[in-house]
């Protein structure tokens, strides 16, 4: 595993919180359309720019899969970290265009401004899907731990927990006596008598 995350389960519905980003995620997913296009057509560039393009696609197909029923908290966090990636590449793809001399506003060229703007802003926007699904994860993290407490107190703190038996591993196992033995029989002699 890249990124030690804890495991969770992602099944059933989302909880209210994650489910009131959804129209957040429909915004950035539509930003994201239209930048798409802005790639694909080269605008702003010197050529079109398809495989940008097809990969701002795949972004977004994954995107709206994830909010097409409520929000997929799986596929939103696989959203998040491909969101994350673009925006990083985009960030120094934009860092070399500038370095390289590129001209970012030409006077009487619309096309150019148009994508110069539209590209500018593909990184941005990559980061900010990549922190909503964070927060999205974050959400559902927090509903996911209300669910295992019990008593009033967490199960770290000993009452109750998700086993029922608290949260007492090792605390106090010399006040509990184990009634496992490890080995308790005489054992046979293997090979010559």
């Amino acid at each position: 595993m890249v990124f030690p995350m804890p495991s969770m389960n992602f099944g059933g519905e989302a909880p209210p919180a994650v489910l009131k980003l959804r129209q957040y995620f429909i915004g950035i997913l539509s930003f994201q359309v239209v930048l798409m296009a802005f790639r694909f057509a080269g605008l702003g560039m010197p050529n079109p720019d398809i495989w940008g393009g097809f990969y701002q696609l795949i972004l977004i197909c994954l995107g709206a899969y994830a909010v097409k029923d409520g929000v997929n908290v799986m596929f939103t966090t696989y959203y998040g970290f491909m969101s994350l990636i673009t925006g990083i590449l985009d960030l120094v793809s934009f860092i070399d265009l500038s370095v390289k001399g590129w001209p970012y506003f030409v006077g009487g060229d619309i096309a150019h401004n148009i994508g110069m703007v539209g590209y500018s802003l593909s990184c941005p926007i990559c980061l900010c899907g990549a922190y909503l699904s964070w927060t999205a994860y974050q959400k559902t993290q927090e509903s996911a731990s209300g669910v295992y407490r019990q008593g009033g107190e967490d199960q770290e703190t000993g009452g109750g927990g998700f086993f029922g038996s608290g949260g007492d591993y090792g605390s106090n196992a010399n006040s509990r006596q184990s009634q496992f033995t490890a080995f308790a029989g005489s054992g046979n002699k293997l090979g010559a008598n």
